[in-house]
């Protein structure tokens, strides 16, 4: 499968495309609500609204200091809360976790246009090896960059640049897929092209994803050439 003639310019540009992993490549955001519940939930509290939206974007370890400092009645250190983390979602990113339709067959095509594929996440080291390893896809990427690596999180740039930076590209020449504002912030301010993923656990920030973004696509498949 090729992608499609009308994107085939903007693609064939770039001389290197990097993907942030939950919500953009697989639907997982639902889940780390469902542990951040049962996590705080070990402490007798329960999660304040807004919470997802006040983390997104921010690493793994931004996230753990963000906890610490929001809930006194947590106990655990940060290391401790990122360990105990990756064990409760392991299990989930190992054996359950899907691409999305499209992304597949998108990688691939990508792949084949030679173009240096990468992920800058927020998530750690070990869920994205899991997930990418279950996924079959691991091999596919030239650089992984996650939120333990001790670089801000987004809507810095930081991650987005040291990508391009292991790939010795220019910022300007790469694309950047998000499905969250913080995210498509985090690649504009990297200076590189920004593709929307919708993705329904954000669906009130549609149209400021569309306002950051050099293009907003619901589905992978739309890039595609007679996608199945």
């Amino acid at each position: 499968m090729n992608i499609a003639d009308r994107y085939r310019d903007f693609f064939g540009r770039a001389k290197a495309v990097f993907f942030d992993m939950d919500g953009t490549l697989i639907d997982s955001l639902f889940m780390w609500a469902e542990i951040d519940t049962a996590y705080l939930g070990r402490f007798g509290i329960t999660p304040p609204p807004g919470l997802q939206k006040e983390i997104n974007g921010r690493s793994i370890r931004e996230t753990a200091d963000y906890f610490k400092e929001t809930f006194p009645a947590v106990t655990d250190s940060p290391g401790e809360m990122m360990q105990t983390w990756n064990r409760m979602a392991f299990e989930w990113y190992s054996s359950k976790s899907e691409l999305k339709p499209g992304a597949l067959a998108l990688l691939q095509s990508l792949k084949a246009m030679g173009i240096p594929l990468g992920i800058a996440t927020s998530n750690s080291t070990i869920l994205l090896k899991a997930a990418l390893t279950h996924l079959g896809v691991l091999e596919i990427f030239d650089t992984l960059k996650t939120g333990d690596m001790h670089l801000p999180g987004k809507p810095a740039p930081d991650l987005y640049l040291s990508a391009a930076g292991d790939l010795k590209v220019s910022p300007d020449s790469c694309i950047v897929f998000e499905d969250i504002d913080l995210g498509l912030m985090a690649g504009r301010n990297a200076g590189m092209k920004t593709v929307a993923v919708y993705d329904n656990e954000n669906e009130a920030e549609q149209e400021r994803k569309k306002a950051l973004s050099d293009l907003f696509i619901y589905s992978f498949q739309e890039l595609l050439e007679n996608p199945d």
